[in-house]
């Protein structure tokens, strides 16, 4: 009884936390720190916050960064936020012992665009067009199974859209399922992208 009673505190606390997050953006009220910020320091955090969460499910994560050390023009925590609520969601969703990959790569307008990519059920077609409306879920039974608020694509995409970026959804294939980012890259770094791809595996042994 304690233990269900500590996790229903904490899905509260959540919720009360992402309510709060939304008000202040719509208000204008949130303040953003902007400035340029290393990707790799946005990539590293995010993966290091969360390797004790996908560690529960239990799931890997892989970076495969090809764009290296470069400059993006952001709020660093907010978009680490941004990037831990596609990350967190992915895990929540994989298959046990699946992987959550996290792709950084160039894309077209001088910008960054950050992959977070699972196998797992994907969205049903027909609730693409609602992801990132507020409080929505494909099935109110997630909240209860996965945990989860349906509020976080919706933070993520006015924080996103705040710092000149964008978030957005896709299904690859059959199996995969894709949310992304898109980045700017900061003014004194553009034309330093070099395309290096290194594979870095953060979770070595299946948990």
């Amino acid at each position: 009884m304690l233990d269900i009673a500590l996790k229903n505190s904490e899905r509260l606390a959540n919720l009360v936390d992402d309510i709060l997050d939304l008000e202040k953006v719509q208000s204008g009220h949130l303040a953003f720190d902007l400035g340029a910020v290393p990707l790799t320091e946005i990539l590293g955090e995010t993966i290091e916050e969360l390797l004790p969460f996908a560690a529960e499910f239990p799931v890997k994560i892989d970076l495969l960064n090809e764009v290296g050390a470069v400059m993006v023009a952001v709020d660093q925590g907010r978009a680490i936020q941004c990037l831990k609520n596609l990350v967190g969601n992915a895990c929540k969703f994989s298959a046990r012992n699946g992987t959550v990959r996290i792709h950084a790569k160039p894309t077209r307008g001088n910008k960054i665009r950050v992959e977070v990519i699972d196998n797992g059920p994907g969205v049903p077609k027909i609730f693409e067009s609602k992801l990132f409306t507020p409080f929505s879920q494909v099935d109110s039974s997630d909240t209860r199974e996965k945990g989860g608020t349906g509020l976080g694509l919706n933070i993520t995409k006015e924080l996103m859209t705040r710092m000149g970026g964008k978030v957005g959804y896709l299904r690859r294939g059959k199996s995969e399922t894709v949310f992304w980012l898109t980045f700017a890259i900061a003014k004194e770094a553009s034309g330093a992208v070099k395309k290096r791809a290194n594979r870095i595996k953060v979770v070595g042994d299946k948990p």
